[in-house]
């Protein structure tokens, strides 16, 4: 099997793609893993301020996340791509695995700092809708990250200098609430008008999640997110795309992007729909595939508030149990042929790790 060249320039690779068998493969990578990565990704999860059994279970993810990842390029490396496959969606050779297993893990811490603050990041929601409908404030990307801007304003650098910017990102927000805002209260004022007031007020394009903390903090509401956040928050929306480009497109076989197919109004199947909420995250949805939550209901043929819980958090990835009622159909068929085989791939590897771990202890 003659992969290396096509999947990866990582000399510390060859042996997973030049193995004689899935099972040599693995155990290649769980040598890697406890060599190297867990090296890299353990502390860097240390460092963060959660919970030592959140830690622990993203260690365990990110391990597998990567694994799986790897598996399915092993398997996808030898079938011939179609000319659509060609021209959509390039798959560049992993560089540096080392970066490749610390971009896995801050998506997941991503994700779990989402899933802790519902708050933000229903706020998010609400501002990247904004910004997305491009009229009077916008987004354009900056090195991976979202910069939010007067429309004016796009594709210019963050430029905050000014003593008045420097308080306001300092969260020192007296001087905003009485010259910006009049003394009104931040929930008196309409979202667009409000974030086109911080953005003159600090005569600069900000970074969108930044912004959102901000407005959060303005509207007197907490979030638990850690200082590193913004480093966090970039990688993660980076390693969500990512991942999406590596496997996600199997979702919906027949189209070239899920995208499109979401934009298709009563094209999908029951089935395709029912996959598409078993595996669709927020990241994905509106960083990935930059729809809103109000197109993508539209496309899979549900009310919006069907995507939230009774206590109102964002059910994305939907519970399998909650997709068969929600479309009347049976929960064990919500997965296609082609997803069976990206579970097996995770499965094997979760099987993997749990053997090694019971063997040393």
């Amino acid at each position: 099997m003659s992969l290396q060249g096509e999947t990866t320039t990582d000399a510390r690779l060859n042996f997973f793609f030049g193995a004689a068998s899935e099972e040599q493969a693995l155990d290649g990578f769980h040598l890697l893993w406890e060599s190297t990565l867990v090296e890299k990704v353990r502390p860097y999860l240390q460092s963060q301020q959660i919970h030592a059994d959140a830690r622990s279970e993203i260690e365990t993810e990110t391990y597998l996340r990567v694994c799986n990842s790897l598996l399915h390029w092993r398997a996808k490396a030898d079938e011939a791509p179609t000319p659509t496959q060609q021209a959509t969606s390039p798959k560049a050779p992993i560089t540096d695995i080392q970066g490749y297993a610390m971009a896995a893990a801050r998506g997941l811490l991503y994700n779990y700092f989402l899933a802790q603050n519902p708050a933000w990041r229903r706020l998010q929601l609400r501002v990247i809708s904004h910004l997305k409908q491009g009229d009077r404030v916008t987004r354009w990307k900056q090195e991976f990250r979202w910069l939010a801007g007067l429309t004016a304003w796009a594709g210019t650098p963050f430029r905050a200098k000014s003593a008045r910017a420097q308080a306001f990102l300092s969260e020192d927000y007296a001087a905003f609430r009485q010259g910006g805002l009049q003394n009104q209260e931040p929930g008196e004022i309409e979202l667009a008008d409000l974030m086109c007031r911080i953005l003159l007020w600090i005569d600069s394009p900000l970074w969108q999640n930044r912004l959102t903390g901000h407005l959060l903090k303005l509207y007197r509401q907490e979030a638990s997110l850690p200082l590193s956040w913004e480093e966090i928050s970039a990688d993660g929306e980076r390693q969500d795309e990512s991942l999406w480009n590596e496997g996600m497109e199997v979702f919906v076989a027949t189209k070239q992007t899920l995208r499109e197919a979401l934009c298709q109004d009563g094209l999908l199947s029951r089935q395709q729909r029912g996959v598409i909420l078993l595996k669709l995250d927020i990241a994905t949805l509106t960083g990935g595939l930059g729809l809103t939550l109000s197109q993508a209901a539209k496309s899979l043929e549900i009310d919006v508030d069907a995507l939230f819980g009774a206590d109102g958090d964002l059910l994305l990835p939907m519970p399998d149990n909650r997709i068969a009622t929600l479309l009347d159909i049976d929960a064990t068929k919500t997965i296609t042929a082609t997803e069976r085989v990206s579970t097996y791939y995770r499965m094997t590897a979760r099987r993997k790790l749990e053997h090694w771990l019971q063997n040393s202890g």
